[in-house]
């Protein structure tokens, strides 16, 4: 009887702890980038500039001198490293978002599959 009780314990605990696990993962790193193997421009890329950048870097307030408002603005400073740079907070670039936290690593990493496969404007 004692044994059976552990047992039905230990699996509830497991339970538990693997939803909460999975719970977090997702609230904290934005997981359902992470699971994206071919990203898009239009469906991830640009919806991450729009929510993080776009309120300081658009075509009326390009701070800086950075227009983050269309494609061809944002695959400039992919393609050459900046983007990259100032997102991961690398020594040399002014970290962005500027007075705010890193961007969750799933969205990092998000950005970085697309400058891997072409940064293409899909």
């Amino acid at each position: 009887m004692l044994r059976l009780s552990l047992a039905i314990f230990s699996i509830g605990l497991m339970i538990q702890f693997t939803s909460c696990v999975k719970q977090n993962e997702e609230d904290l790193s934005g997981a359902k980038y992470c699971k994206i193997d071919t990203p898009s421009f239009q469906q991830h890329i640009q919806i991450i500039v729009n929510d993080r950048c776009m309120p300081c870097h658009n075509a009326s307030n390009a701070e800086s001198g950075f227009d983050l408002s269309n494609y061809t603005n944002i695959a400039d400073i992919a393609t050459n490293g900046v983007l990259q740079g100032v997102i991961r907070h690398e020594s040399g670039y002014i970290p962005m978002p500027a007075s705010a936290p890193k961007m969750p690593f799933c969205e990092i990493q998000i950005i970085d599959k697309w400058i891997e496969q072409g940064a293409l404007n899909n």
